[in-house]
């Protein structure tokens, strides 16, 4: 069973605070990524505006960091299960999707499970920005 621990925000909020934040969403598998590339966003963000790394965040990116973190205080339950095969299948099919944008890309994997006596299932195995 995955499940994310998450730390609390950090009291002054700089480019060094902010990266060292997301560097601690521990997401192996990808599948909190659509979720994670907001606080990549924003790293980025930071970097075009030519911020130092221990100089404050303008007022903005501060509530926007501030409330990305609130959101992500909403994962804190979330538990995503890893068993894969059920017993009793009859077939497995891995299906893949991708799609880009100006900002960002992201890929995931699939798979389509057809149990004896059950209706199919979808599992995530995968996800990537």
């Amino acid at each position: 069973m995955y499940q994310m621990n998450l730390q609390e925000v950090p009291v002054t909020i700089t480019k060094r605070t902010v990266l060292s934040f997301i560097s601690k969403l521990y997401d192996p598998l990808g599948l909190l990524q659509p979720i994670i590339i907001k606080a990549k966003m924003m790293i980025q963000k930071s970097w075009l505006l030519k911020i130092d790394w221990d100089q404050n965040l303008p007022r903005q990116e501060i509530e926007n960091f501030q409330r990305y973190v609130a959101e992500l205080h909403q994962l804190k339950d979330l538990k995503i299960p890893r068993c894969i095969l059920l017993k009793d299948y009859v077939a497995v099919q891995l299906i893949g999707f991708a799609d880009a944008s100006a900002q960002a890309y992201g890929t995931c994997l699939y798979a389509f499970i057809i149990i004896k006596g059950h209706a199919p299932l979808f599992k995530a195995l995968f996800k990537k920005p």
